[in-house]
C-alpha cells in the first residue's frame, strides 16, 4: 500500500513540470485522429493494472455506473481515500474538474490531495498561488495533457472531478471560466480518464511512457511501462480490418 501525505506528495512531485514540458513540445507535430471505439475498450483495464503496480487501487474505487452517463471512451474511479479532504454539504458547494499530466498522478492518487500551484521555479504558471480549476469539464480536459500511456495509439487525459465550496473561492479568471481555490478548500471526489482524446494541432502531448520521468513517491522504485499486447495497428486488429474492407467497397463503387 502507498499511502502518503500531502508533504510527501509535494517532495515526490518536486521541478519535474519543467521536464513535462520540454517533453511534451508539440514540435510542429500536427492533430492526431481518433480510432475506431474498439481499439481504447481496454484503456480502463490497463489504467488498472498502472493502479495496482502503485499500489492505490485500495484508495480508488472503480464505478462503471459513472462511465455510463458520459461515453464509452470515459471510466470513472471515485475517491475513498482516508486522508482526503470532505467538505460539508451545503448551498455553496458545487462540481469542478481540474485537468493534469499522467505523470502526476502516482502523489495524487496515493495522497488523495491536490496540490496547488506556487512556484515559477518549479514550472508552476498561475497568477494566484492555489489549485486551478473550472465547473467545465472541457476547459479541465484541454489542461490534461494527451498521453500514449500504454505504447497502442490510443491517447488518454486525466481529469480530476472536485467538490469545492464558492465561498472560499480565492480568484476567479473568466477566460475558459477558471476557479482558483487553496488545497483545503476542495474535495477530491474521483478521476476521469478519458481514451482516445487525441491532440490537436499544435497541442502539447506525450507520445510515450517514461518511467523516468514519472513522479515517484519517496522510497518506491520506478514501475515499468503497463503496454497493450494489441495495438490498432498490430495485424490483424478486427475493427480495422472492417473499416479496411468497407473502404475498398466504397471506393469500387465509384
Amino acid at each position: 500500500m502507498c499511502q502518503l501525505t500531502a508533504q510527501e506528495a509535494e517532495d515526490a512531485l518536486q521541478a519535474l513540470l519543467n521536464l513535462w514540458r520540454e517533453n511534451a513540445a508539440p514540435r510542429k507535430q500536427g492533430a492526431k485522429p481518433e480510432l475506431p471505439q474498439a481499439c481504447h475498450a481496454k484503456a480502463g483495464e490497463l489504467f488498472q493494472r498502472w493502479m495496482h503496480q502503485r499500489s492505490v487501487t485500495q484508495f480508488w474505487e472503480r464505478c462503471v455506473r459513472r462511465d455510463v452517463v458520459m461515453s464509452s471512451r470515459w471510466f470513472f474511479w471515485r475517491n475513498v481515500h482516508p486522508q482526503r479532504t470532505t467538505l460539508p454539504s451545503s448551498g455553496h458547494v458545487c462540481a469542478a474538474f481540474h485537468g493534469t499530466w499522467m505523470y502526476a498522478l502516482w502523489p495524487i492518487m496515493a495522497s488523495g490531495c491536490l496540490l496547488g500551484s506556487f512556484s515559477k521555479d518549479r514550472g508552476h504558471g498561475f497568477w494566484m498561488p492555489g489549485v486551478y480549476c473550472s465547473p467545465y469539464l472541457e476547459t479541465a480536459l484541454s489542461y490534461g495533457r494527451p498521453h500514449m500511456m500504454f505504447g497502442d495509439g490510443i491517447w488518454c487525459r486525466a481529469v480530476l472531478e472536485l467538490r469545492v465550496d464558492l465561498e472560499k473561492r480565492s480568484g476567479r479568471h473568466k477566460k475558459g471560466e477558471q476557479w482558483v481555490f487553496q488545497p483545503g478548500n476542495l474535495e477530491i471526489v474521483g478521476l476521469w480518464l478519458k481514451a482516445n482524446a487525441p491532440p490537436s494541432a499544435g497541442e502539447e502531448r506525450l507520445n510515450t511512457w517514461d518511467p523516468m520521468l514519472e513522479a515517484v513517491p519517496r522510497g518506491w522504485q520506478r514501475p515499468p511501462p503497463v503496454t497493450n499486447a494489441r495495438t490498432p495497428y498490430s495485424a490483424p486488429h478486427p475493427v480495422l480490418k472492417i473499416c479496411r474492407v468497407l473502404q475498398r467497397c466504397d471506393l469500387g463503387k465509384r
